[in-house]
C-alpha cells in the first residue's frame, strides 16, 4: 500500500521490497527499519519465495539514516551509544543473515546508511544515476555496519572512508561495489530478469551457497569488526566536528549544513577520470 513505509510485491518466487519515503529520499527512520525487518522476515518464511529485491521509491535508493532531530548526546555513555549504533545496524544484519539471496537495486542517492544496505546485500545492481558513498565520515564518525573492507579491499575502503567520496555507476562497478549498471529506465526490468534467473535454482541450494560464502566472510572477523565499528562510531560522536555540525544544523537547517560541510571536498576533488564521478 502507498502509505506503507515498505511496499511488498510478489513476482512469482521473487519478492520485491521498496523503501517508501520518497519525499525524504528514503532516509531510514526507526519505524521504516522495523517494517523492513518484519517484511524481510515474512519473505524469508514464505515457502514460495526464493529471491528478494530491495529498491527505493522516488528519486533515490536511500539517502542514509534519518538525522531529523539528530542529537549527539554527550551525557550518554560511549557503550550506550554503541548499543544504539548496533541497533540501527539491525536492518543490515537482517539482510546479511537472511536465508534468501538479496539483490539491492540502487538509483540516485545511495549514501551513508544506504550504503550499509548495499554492502549487506548479496548482489548490487545500479542505475546510471546512482551516487554511492558515506559522506557522514567527514564529521559524524564511521559506518557502524562496516563492510567496506570486505567488499572493496583495504585501499579502496580507506579512500572511501578517509575522504567521504561518492562514486557513480561506472566506478562502482569497477570497484566491485556493484555487479552491473543499467540506464535507470530499464533497471527494474533488468534486475527482475536477473532475479528470476537466480530463482530457477532450488531454494535450499540458494540458501546453502549464500551461507557458505557469508560464513567465509564471518570467519575473517566480520561480526567482531561490527562491534569495533559501533564503538568507534560512538567515540567519534563526541569529536569537536560532530558537536559543531549539530550546532550548525540547528542554526541553518540540516540540508544547508550538509551542503556547507561537503562544499570544500568538491572544490578539492579535482577532475574525475572520464566516465567516472565523485
Amino acid at each position: 500500500m502507498a502509505d506503507d513505509l515498505v511496499i511488498v510485491e510478489e513476482f512469482g518466487p521473487v519478492v520485491r521490497l521498496t523503501l517508501n519515503r520518497p519525499a525524504q529520499r528514503n532516509a531510514l527512520s526507526d519505524e521504516m527499519r522495523r517494517q523492513f525487518i518484519a517484511c524481510l522476515g515474512k519473505a524469508e518464511a514464505a515457502p514460495s519465495a526464493r529471491v528478494v529485491v530491495l529498491r527505493g521509491a522516488g528519486s533515490a535508493f536511500c539517502a542514509g539514516y534519518d538525522l531529523t532531530g539528530y542529537v549527539a548526546d554527550g551525557e550518554r555513555s560511549i557503550y550506550a551509544d554503541a548499543r544504539l549504533c548496533r541497533r540501527a545496524s539491525e536492518i543490515s544484519e537482517a539482510i546479511w543473515r537472511c536465508d534468501l539471496p538479496v539483490i539491492a537495486q540502487a538509483h540516485g542517492y545511495a549514501l551513508a546508511g544506504g550504503t550499509d544496505l548495499l554492502l549487506a546485500s548479496d548482489i548490487v545492481m545500479v542505475g546510471h544515476s546512482v551516487k554511492i558513498g558515506h559522506p557522514a565520515v567527514r564529521n559524524l564518525g564511521t559506518p557502524p555496519f562496516n563492510m567496506w573492507l570486505y567488499r572493496i579491499g583495504l585501499q579502496q575502503a580507506k579512500r572511501m572512508l578517509l575522504t567521504g567520496d561518492t562514486v557513480g555507476a561506472e566506478e562502482a562497478v569497477a570497484m566491485g561495489i556493484a555487479l552491473q549498471a543499467f540506464p535507470d529506465d530499464i533497471l527494474d526490468d533488468e534486475v527482475l530478469r536477473f532475479a528470476r534467473r537466480m530463482a530457477l535454482i532450488d531454494r535450499d541450494c540458494l540458501a546453502s551457497n549464500k551461507h557458505v560464502l557469508n560464513s567465509g566472510v564471518d570467519l575473517m572477523g566480520r561480526a567482531e569488526l561490527q562491534k569495533i565499528a559501533a564503538r568507534e562510531d560512538a567515540i567519534a560522536h563526541r569529536c569537536a566536528s560532530a558537536a559543531a555540525f549539530q550546532q550548525r544544523a540547528g542554526e541553518i537547517g540540516l540540508s544547508a549544513a550538509l551542503k556547507e560541510r561537503d562544499a570544500p571536498f568538491a572544490e578539492l576533488a579535482g577532475p574525475a577520470p572520464e566516465g567516472q564521478s565523485r
